[in-house]
């Protein structure tokens, strides 16, 4: 089993092809393996369980920003619904505000 892991497929193939001659076995067989390939077997696993929290860390973000983005741009839609509201009818972009005061009936 070759380390350092690049990826988790490539980890979990290799991860395979180290266990397939134990396919073989007997159900009631024992399998005993030796301390060093017990410890590489470990070294794997772990090599790749911290590939999939990273890679669940960055789906996780990727998701965040695809929902901000989401957010981003009903935002802009309703701002410029709004803002199409408050722009006066003659084709002019001034806009200007209704206070109360004399003349703005």
């Amino acid at each position: 089993m070759s380390l350092p892991l690049h990826n988790l497929s490539e980890g979990l193939e290799a991860l395979k092809n180290d266990l397939k001659p134990f396919l073989e076995v007997a159900d009631d067989a024992a399998v005993e393996i030796e301390g060093s390939e017990a410890k590489k077997l470990w070294q794997v696993v772990d090599a790749m369980h911290r590939l999939a929290r990273k890679m669940e860390t960055e789906l996780g973000v990727l998701r965040t920003v695809e929902a901000g983005r989401s957010i981003r741009e009903a935002l802009e839609q309703l701002s410029a619904e709004q803002l199409s509201g408050l722009m006066p009818g003659d084709g002019s972009n001034v806009i200007r505000p209704n206070f109360g005061g004399k003349g703005n009936d």
